[in-house]
């Protein structure tokens, strides 16, 4: 069970979970209702998320019974036989979209096998904060959203690629304009660590060295 330490768990959302694995013939990845912590009518995650067509852009919130196309590390509940079958999540991300790309490519191979079958199930509850350790540095928060994206983006197609990163640029640009320059700057340095292949976790010194002919403090 890979599991947030940001989170409340239900009292049995272990059981519930170990259950739907046991009766599942499919042996399918299995997530959780995923509740906003400080506002808990809210369904932050239904198992996980269903991302854009073109280009990933993920919802704040999430609507019951959709159909999703990965689920979160928030809450991945799976067997030994698929850990050995798909391997453990990629460690180039270092923090974010690791869970993503694994379920991914999961979901699209079980598709290919099974497609008039859902590729996940959701079982059991739990609260989340809502990446509370993140929201502390928010140019952490966004570099490593930014970078990380991209790199998903690639592996799903080009096209999805080229208007993700378009997308990024006209987010920086957009914090940028409105004076949110930690946003702005995590948005930047994410995308010059993706075109410099940068993976792993931020070595924040060179990465800001690199950056400082950018006026990012001009608000």
């Amino acid at each position: 069970w890979i599991l947030n330490n940001d989170t409340v768990i239900d009292k049995e959302s272990l059981s519930k979970s170990i259950n739907a694995a046991m009766n599942d013939k499919f042996d399918r990845l299995i997530g959780s209702y995923v509740w906003e912590y400080y506002e808990p009518g809210k369904l932050q995650l239904y198992g996980g998320l269903r991302l854009c067509k073109y280009f990933i852009l993920r919802p704040f919130f999430a609507k019951e019974n959709d159909d999703i196309d990965c689920i979160s590390g928030v809450s991945l509940f799976l067997s030994r036989k698929n850990i050995n079958k798909f391997g453990l999540l990629e460690e180039k991300y270092f923090l974010n979209s690791e869970d993503l790309e694994y379920s991914y490519f999961y979901s699209k191979a079980f598709r290919k096998l099974h497609n008039d079958i859902t590729p996940f199930l959701v079982a059991g509850k739990l609260w989340h904060k809502h990446s509370a350790s993140q929201n502390k540095n928010v140019v952490l928060h966004t570099y490593y959203l930014t970078r990380n994206t991209l790199y998903f983006s690639l592996e799903i197609s080009k096209i999805n690629f080229c208007l993700t990163f378009l997308l990024a640029i006209l987010r920086g640009i957009c914090y940028f304009l409105i004076c949110k320059r930690d946003t702005a700057k995590g948005i930047f340095l994410g995308i010059k660590d993706f075109a410099n292949k940068k993976t792993g976790k931020w070595s924040q010194h060179s990465t800001v060295n690199g950056l400082n002919k950018l006026t990012l403090n001009a608000c």
